[in-house]
């Protein structure tokens, strides 16, 4: 069983913090693991904001991360925002043209 490494919590109402380490060997676990963090903020807030800033690494997975986050807010009829996006992984975005997903739904400012 893979353990997850990148660990979401609630750190304030509506707010979310991403830390750890996002490799391809976790994702998995990384979003399941998310997924329940997800679903307490999702009862509290209308709107939920998750902070990257305490991710390292990751590229595509904190990618795919992000993805999957947006598709439970969706599922919820939440709002979700990402705040601290680091530059390398808003140019992983707009290369493979998901920016146009994550601003039209708001995720990306």
């Amino acid at each position: 069983m893979q353990v997850a490494e990148v660990e979401l919590q609630v750190v304030g109402d509506g707010l979310c913090k991403a830390s750890g380490r996002a490799t391809y060997a976790t994702g998995h676990a990384d979003r399941d693991a998310a997924a329940t963090v997800l679903d307490a903020a999702f009862e509290g807030s209308q709107r939920v904001q998750i902070d990257l800033s305490g991710v390292d690494e990751g590229g595509s997975v904190v990618l795919s991360l992000m993805l999957s986050w947006l598709r439970q807010a969706r599922h919820h009829g939440r709002e979700l925002t990402y705040a601290n996006v680091t530059p390398e992984l808003m140019e992983l975005i707009k290369f493979t043209g998901l920016d146009g997903i994550l601003l039209s739904n708001g995720a990306l400012k």
